[in-house]
């Protein structure tokens, strides 16, 4: 244990524990100064590397994302392809209705013509009936 006396004696005499470390003699300054080339290339290289990983995952973000648009696109057209179908499916459909329906009519406006004629006196019409 160091005692008060010692801790005392250190720092009146000035000795080697309270003592800034001694300076190295003076050298080159051409010598002595750092251009930091070195660093800056070091650091500049980290950075570079960085932002190719950064350009690395940002070209895969877009390719998945470009993928995603034509799988979306792909599908949009199948969709509409099907709905076209089935337009024309039911409008194929509706022609025949339709086209049953004008029959129907006819039929029953030549019976109407036919009832009517017979309910005249046409012998002719009335055959059948």
């Amino acid at each position: 244990m160091i005692s008060l006396v010692t801790v005392s004696t250190v720092l009146l005499l000035g000795g080697p524990l309270m003592q800034d470390p001694p300076r190295q003699p003076a050298q080159d300054p051409v010598v002595q100064q750092d251009s930091g080339d070195d660093e800056t290339h070091r650091l500049n290289a980290r950075v570079l590397t960085r932002l190719e990983g950064a350009n690395a995952v940002e070209a895969q973000g877009r390719a998945a994302y470009e993928a995603a648009v034509a799988e979306r696109e792909a599908r949009i057209a199948e969709i509409e392809a099907e709905a076209a179908r089935e337009r024309a499916a039911y409008e194929t459909r509706m022609a025949e209705h339709r086209a049953e329906v004008a029959a129907a009519e006819a039929r029953q406006a030549r019976w109407r013509d036919q009832v009517a004629a017979c309910q005249r006196g046409v012998r002719a019409a009335c055959a059948g009936n």
